[in-house]
């Protein structure tokens, strides 16, 4: 706050308040006055210098002298503010210059970084390839050289890592050379069209995994007094039609358009624990805890085969690419090959310790067969011969799933000490890659690769959904109240759809 003496009209350097007029004045000019004529300059009342009382106010700043007082002190002043705004800007234009050049080279290095590391990448994965393709080659070549013919005799081939027992008219394994044929020629043919395959236009994107939501809940499929929807497969054509298989022993499969069961096949005397298509849909095959499989033809193709070579559950079937043999896992710690249509076993292999088989998948290419066991061993076998070619350690538990991605690069794993599993098959050394750790309430019992080979989607407690390479989480379907026994994806990953324990079969999209 500024105060101006009464006499001056300035701002006072020791300011006073006059109690007799309450004006204020500069105190060495009111005392002059006051001795002069005894009253106050203001009022002209009678007063005293004790009438006046010294105020506390801040002392004020007294302005700068004048510098420019002329004009040619102006015209100087104003000619060296120039001088220094020019030299300046040269400052400025030559530091812009040297940055420019800075960032031009730096463009430039990371030009040739990118082309450098566009053309390794190009060449490992060419690498890749032709190693894959010589290593299933070198299969196919080894194959070949060990066939020989047998004497007559029926019977199921067994064979252990030393002992053999062959078929009559069938190659070393127990298969016959026309199934082998057939499987060789597959696999020939997929992996020269997986070098041309290119992603779908519709395949889903990130974003559209991450915003899935529940649009429909199917509850009454199964029985619900034998609670819980154990295995899921999705109709290869018909996004439609869904198989599934229960704790109630029936295989279903169900129109979820229409929500009603179009076929109920109630063959099996134990829980349902695995069921599948065959490639055109025609054929339904069911896995149970009785020891036997399934195989149950639909409208033209009806029918029913059994596979009944194992002595106790069998846990887990898959169907190779080729569409004529089954392979099948056992809690009698053996996995069998049979034939996808009469039943008929051609071998049936032991593991390892008599191991639990678990989970049991078949390579896209056809020509291997990945089994995980109790112990928490993997192993990779050559189809066609029946040997072990690669064991997988990891695991400290049972292992509850696997599943190929497409191309047929990675491998992934669930298991019972609550981690899911990757595995790089183009590596030599066979690498796990990563790790997916869950905490005890999760404990993932299913695995699925989308058609794509672009997501993976995991079933525990909940179902996670992740983007391959990158392996970020997408998102996390909590819909159900039990464990998820199985995921699938729809076609072009448009949906998810998720079997529980709950007795639902949830899908989800966007």
């Amino acid at each position: 706050m500024s105060v101006f003496c009464a006499i001056s009209n300035t701002v006072p350097v020791h300011p006073v308040l006059n109690k007799v007029s309450g004006s204020v004045y500069e105190r060495q000019l009111v005392e002059k006055y006051i001795a002069e004529h005894g009253k106050d300059p203001s009022s002209g009342k009678a007063c005293t210098t004790e009438d006046l009382i010294d105020m506390n106010l801040p002392t004020p700043l007294k302005p700068a002298p004048a510098s420019i007082t002329s004009v040619p002190s102006l015209i100087k002043t104003m000619q060296d503010e120039w001088d220094a705004v020019l030299l300046e800007m040269h400052q400025l234009k030559k530091s812009l210059h040297e940055t420019r050049q800075e960032l031009s080279h730096s463009l430039y290095q990371h030009d040739a970084a990118c082309r450098v590391i566009a053309r390794l990448t190009t060449e490992r994965n060419e690498a890749r390839n032709a190693l894959q393709e010589i290593s299933v080659s070198n299969a196919m070549h080894i194959a070949e050289a060990d066939k020989q013919a047998n004497s007559a005799g029926e019977g199921v081939a067994m064979e252990t890592d030393g002992g053999e027992n062959v078929n009559a008219h069938a190659t070393q394994n127990g298969m016959p050379e026309e199934v082998l044929e057939q499987i060789r020629a597959t696999a020939s043919e997929l992996v020269g069209k997986r070098k041309k395959r290119k992603k779908g236009a519709n395949l889903a994107k990130t974003e559209d995994i991450g915003n899935m939501k529940l649009v429909q809940s199917l509850t009454s499929i199964h029985s619900a007094s034998s609670k819980g929807v154990t295995s899921l497969a999705l109709h290869p054509t018909d996004s439609n039609l869904l198989l599934t298989g229960g704790v109630d022993k029936k295989v279903v499969v169900y129109d979820r358009e229409a929500e009603k069961a179009v076929h109920t096949f109630s063959d099996h005397t134990k829980k349902i624990t695995e069921v599948a298509w065959n490639s055109s849909g025609s054929v339904v095959y069911s896995a149970s805890a009785d020891g036997t499989v399934k195989i149950n033809g639909l409208g033209e193709s009806a029918g029913v085969s059994t596979i009944s070579c194992h002595s106790k559950g069998v846990s887990c079937l898959a169907i190779n690419p080729a569409g004529n043999v089954v392979v099948t896992g056992s809690l009698d710690g053996t996995w069998a090959i049979s034939d996808a249509v009469s039943g008929t076993t051609y071998a049936q292999y032991k593991v390892p310790d008599n191991s639990e088989v678990h989970a049991a998948k078949i390579h896209p290419d056809g020509l291997l067969v990945g089994t995980g066991g109790k112990d928490g061993l993997i192993k990779i076998w050559d189809i066609t011969e029946g040997k072990s070619v690669a064991d997988f350690t990891g695991h400290t538990d049972a292992v509850t799933d696997l599943a190929f991605s497409e191309n047929g690069y990675y491998m992934a794993s669930t298991c019972n000490d609550n981690t899911v599993r990757l595995w790089d098959l183009r590596m030599k050394k066979i690498l796990n890659f990563k790790v997916f750790e869950y905490d005890g309430k999760i404990n993932p019992h299913s695995v699925q690769f989308d058609r794509s080979g672009t997501y993976l989607a995991v079933g525990g407690q909940d179902t996670r959904v992740y983007v391959v390479k990158h392996w970020d989480e997408l998102c996390r379907l909590e819909d159900h109240t039990g464990a998820v026994t199985k995921v699938a994806f729809g076609p072009d990953a448009g949906s998810i759809v998720s079997a529980s324990m709950d007795r639902r079969v949830n899908i989800y999209g966007f």
